[in-house]
């Protein structure tokens, strides 16, 4: 006589050392997966701040070489955002552009600002070290002249600084963690993206000789 084989399924206990199996192995990917779109996320922020830097270099040829002369972001309006960058790079990189925004930024007032990165030549231009550098009737000037003086100011203290090390954009905020540090992505003069590293002092020194 021939003994039939007998079937059967998983008891509780096989079960549950399964799923015990399942869940220790995706404690040890989450991390892993984690630090892969972290990695994903700062590789496209820095693509995005390379591509923006062709708009402010098209900028600077078809206006003598000078850095625009605008808010360090956009202002937020019920029409929408207004000013900043993406406003003076309108003809150049259009505003609603995907390169404007972080893959990594979640922040909803990004989304109302439109973008994800602080101008900041926008905010040395408001600085002591350019304004003591304007000629003294600078404030009875038309403004689009005294615009032009600040950003031969601002664009003479750049391209002064040594290795280029203060940004043109940075990081709204610090969203690209590695290790310990959640350091900012940031734009150089010469094009170079990198993780930001802190800013030199302008040196104030005859910017408009």
């Amino acid at each position: 006589m021939r003994r039939e084989r007998s079937h059967r399924g998983f008891t509780l206990v096989e079960a549950l050392v399964v799923i015990s199996i399942l869940i220790v192995l995706v404690g040890l990917l989450f991390p892993v997966i984690g630090r892969i779109q972290a990695e994903a996320h700062s590789t496209g922020c820095l693509s995005n701040l390379r591509q923006l830097h062709g708009g402010i270099d098209a900028f600077r040829s078809a206006n003598a070489s000078l850095l625009p002369n605008t808010d360090p972001i956009p202002v937020v309006t019920p029409g929408g955002p207004v000013g900043g960058l993406p406003w003076a790079l309108r003809s150049y990189i259009p505003r609603d552009n995907p390169a404007w925004r972080c893959p990594g930024d979640f922040d909803p007032e990004s989304y109302e600002t439109g973008t994800s990165y602080l101008y900041l030549p926008g905010l040395y231009v408001l600085t002591p070290e350019v304004q003591f550098q304007l000629p003294p009737n600078a404030l009875f000037m038309p403004p689009r002249q005294r615009k032009e003086l600040e950003a031969r100011v601002v664009t003479a203290l750049y391209e002064r600084a040594a290795s280029n090390t203060i940004p043109v954009l940075l990081d709204t905020q610090e969203r690209h963690k590695i290790g310990d540090r959640v350091p900012r992505n940031a734009l150089y003069i010469d094009g170079s993206a990198r993780i930001a590293a802190p800013p030199e002092p302008l040196e104030p020194e005859t910017a408009l000789d």
